[in-house]
């Protein structure tokens, strides 16, 4: 009787982890059938200098935008884009170029100052998007890189090589010139069972050329808005 019980007990244990692990398998494939692959894409830019002011792409408006699509196989929706930077890296790159401190450049309660430029870094860090379906040929969704950031590239361009001077006051290295931090996008999402995801974009700005500019009598930077994905 004993072994009777015994081996029902074993029956039941194995049928009951055979339904845990059958369970699981078909989660895994309801996920793999609606995953959302999120992906911001690396691009070119062209910026205009002229009279102290910028253009980007010969556009009025100032922001540079990205590319973000879904390659996944289901859409992701409650999108919640959250930059990230080291704000206190950003500020000792652009007052390298300052050693005099002519600028006002730091942060103070959460508001970044650059030069003649005020931005409430709070209202700039969070990104909101509803729903992003699965990427169909031609389709694009537009995301605006923070306006503070830009503003501080485009800072960090006048200074560094614009306006540089063309002599060394022994606190500025002439051939010397720091990387512009990088921008962190944590980028979290769901699919449309419910299951949460995050992925990690690093966004860097890099200067390829500087050149004189007849349409705006100014300068055209040309360079590029690489994006690298990481493990987080």
């Amino acid at each position: 009787m004993e072994i009777a019980t015994i081996i029902t007990a074993l029956a039941a244990l194995i049928t009951a982890i055979t339904s845990f692990f059958m369970v699981l398998e078909l989660k895994k494939q309801r996920t793999a059938l609606s995953k959302p692959i999120l992906k911001l894409l690396s691009g070119y830019y062209e910026a205009f200098y002229s009279e102290n002011s910028w253009k980007w792409n010969r556009e009025t408006n100032r922001v540079p935008k990205l590319s973000i699509f879904n390659f996944g196989s289901g859409p992701a929706i409650n999108i919640l884009i959250t930059w990230e930077i080291e704000i206190e890296k950003l500020i000792k790159t652009i007052k390298y170029f300052d050693p005099y401190n002519q600028l006002k450049i730091e942060l103070k309660e959460n508001v970044f100052y650059c030069d003649n430029s005020i931005h409430l870094i709070k209202k700039q860090k969070v990104h909101k998007i509803e729903a992003l379906p699965v990427y169909q040929s031609g389709e694009s969704t537009t995301l605006k890189i923070p306006l503070f950031y830009v503003v501080a590239f485009e800072k960090f361009i006048e200074l560094a090589f614009i306006n540089r001077p063309t002599q060394t006051n022994n606190k500025v290295d002439l051939f010397e010139c720091p990387d512009f931090p990088p921008l962190r996008a944590i980028v979290c999402f769901e699919d449309i069972n419910g299951e949460k995801f995050k992925q990690l974009f690093i966004l860097n700005l890099h200067v390829y050329s500087i050149t004189s500019d007849d349409e705006t009598k100014g300068s055209k930077v040309s360079g590029t808005i690489e994006i690298i994905e990481e493990d987080i």
